[in-house]
């Protein structure tokens, strides 16, 4: 903590936290998840230049890969969304051609990266992280963002972190790729930066 200057979070507070009572759940999950991924990811009979990308889907272009990303943001809690600008610079730096016309694409992450985590934190171990924080902390929500139960959103912000700048910007999740939005995150973060 002593190494860390300031701490900007942006449409979060704290890592996700799971009852311990349920960890045998997400475990059976996590694993679950994992056994039917690596029956694709490590199929010999279909080779793939990059195990990476085995399972991803192949779009017929990155206009239909732009709206599968702004599709996407919707099946996140609450009333999420992600405008077409913010789609796309997302799906531009994270896509790869499939073919020499260079009009199929596909998603370049590792499908791995999305697999449920095999271990989560509990609710005193997330406190314990978050009272350790020693510098100036500045929390940016999004209105539309990830939705937070009430109670515990208040325990965090005014009783343990104590952020010395706390706004609600307008926007969504993805608020600091928006263009409607970013501008206002971006001044908020530059102010709270500055030399005090």
């Amino acid at each position: 903590p002593e190494k860390v200057e300031s701490l900007v979070l942006l449409d979060s507070f704290a890592p996700v936290e799971k009852d311990a009572r349920d960890f045998s759940k997400h475990l059976r999950e996590s694993f679950e998840k994992r056994l039917k991924s690596n029956k694709l990811l490590y199929n010999p009979l279909k080779i793939v230049g990059d195990m990476s990308l085995k399972g991803n889907k192949i779009y017929t272009s990155i206009e239909k890969a732009v709206e599968a990303r702004i599709k996407t943001a919707s099946f996140s809690p609450g009333s999420q969304y992600i405008s077409r600008e913010a789609a796309r610079a997302l799906v531009e730096r994270a896509i790869v051609t499939v073919n020499s016309d260079k009009e199929q694409v596909q998603f370049r992450h590792d499908p791995r990266l999305v697999w449920p985590s095999i271990q989560y934190l509990t609710r005193e171990q997330v406190e314990s992280i978050l009272l350790n924080i020693k510098c100036p902390v500045c929390i940016l929500m999004a209105e539309d963002g990830w939705p937070v139960e009430p109670e515990l959103h208040q325990k965090y912000i005014n009783v343990i972190l104590k952020p010395e700048m706390y706004c609600k910007l307008a926007g969504s999740h993805h608020f600091h790729a928006d263009p409607d939005s970013a501008i206002a995150v971006v001044d908020k973060v530059d102010l709270f930066l500055r030399p005090r």
